[in-house]
């Protein structure tokens, strides 16, 4: 029963987000970068550099805060991703397409799209900060967390190209690495 219901809650969660990426993209969808779509020869050459930034930047901070002390607590993370291992194949499905396509596109064009948009008229690095830091304590509920790195990587990726795509591609390939990364830890 409890699979059933695991399911069927993620479905809905999954409408919803996007439902409310729908209407996202109708609302502010001529303001954005979203017209940007087919992907540049150019645009592939700042998405590797950005994912690869990003992944060296991520995993050194999570190296520099256990040496420090402050241990990133993944039992959690673990337990859903061994829950995970014994849902059904739908289920599997559902989370890599939510994980990996719909939150990254519903997450940068908030993030970046409207929050870092608004906010760059002020300034470009408040902006980057303030939407990365809004973008970690989404994720973690802390400010200074390995999201907050990521944040800045993709606001920086951002105000440098003009895209949301490339943001959403990077995300998404980050996404990918960490839902694989924790398939293997399982």
């Amino acid at each position: 029963m409890g699979d059933v219901f695991s399911v069927g809650f993620f479905l809905l969660s999954f409408f919803i987000c996007l439902t409310i990426l729908v209407c996202l993209i109708k609302r502010w969808g001529d303001k954005t970068t979203l017209y940007c779509l087919p992907i540049k020869w150019v645009e592939l050459k700042w998405i590797v550099l950005a994912y690869l930034a990003n992944l060296v930047l991520v995993v050194g901070f999570i190296f520099f805060t256990t040496v420090l002390g402050k241990v990133h607590d993944n039992t959690s993370s673990l337990s859903f991703f061994q829950h995970l291992e014994t849902s059904g194949f739908l289920y599997i499905v559902l989370f890599w397409l939510s994980t990996t396509f719909t939150q990254p596109l519903l997450e940068e064009i908030l993030f970046r799209g409207i929050i870092l948009g608004s906010l760059e008229k002020y300034s470009h690095i408040v902006a980057i900060i303030l939407s990365a830091v809004l973008f970690g304590f989404a994720h973690d509920g802390e400010m200074l967390s390995q999201h907050l790195v990521s944040g800045i990587v993709l606001g920086i990726l951002y105000i440098k190209r003009r895209n949301l795509y490339s943001c959403v591609v990077v995300h998404g390939l980050m996404n990918a690495t960490v839902t694989c990364l924790f398939f293997l830890a399982t």
